[in-house]
């Protein structure tokens, strides 16, 4: 672990980005260090509360940037692409169809592309579209 003691903390005062102090904070080399250093171990509790908070802020600034500009196709294709894995993982006999078919397991990846986008829009207020069914070979 090692002690950062130079972060400079800015924020805008009266329109103008100022440094208005620095920032001492531990920066762990483990998890077990960060639950129970001696001296900054936060304990379990914390560590999940922390987490707990980053993954929700996470997760509304990926809404948000949605409501804006949309998710980035790299993004899309790669949620879809990893929850198709981990439904074929689950569930082999179910996309027993994909294997050795490129084409569709690209056709199954931009369906599921197309339900994630809707399923953002639709969280952020805006009318959710249909993806298109496509017919299976």
């Amino acid at each position: 672990m090692k002690i950062i003691d130079d972060q400079e903390v800015k924020s805008r005062v009266q329109e103008e980005t100022k440094v208005v102090g620095i920032a001492t904070y531990p920066q762990y080399d483990s998890l077990d260090e960060a639950v129970n250093h001696p001296d900054y171990g936060m304990g379990e509790a914390r560590i999940l509360e922390l987490l707990n908070a980053q993954v929700r802020t996470n997760a509304m600034n990926e809404v948000r940037h949605a409501a804006v500009k949309g998710p980035s196709k790299k993004r899309l294709r790669e949620r879809a692409t990893g929850e198709l894995f981990s439904d074929m993982a689950n569930s082999p006999g179910d996309y027993s169809h994909l294997v050795g078919d490129e084409a569709a397991v690209q056709r199954e990846i931009q369906r599921r592309m197309d339900a994630i986008e809707a399923g953002m829009k639709a969280s952020v207020g805006a009318p959710a579209e249909e993806p298109e069914d496509e017919d299976e070979d």
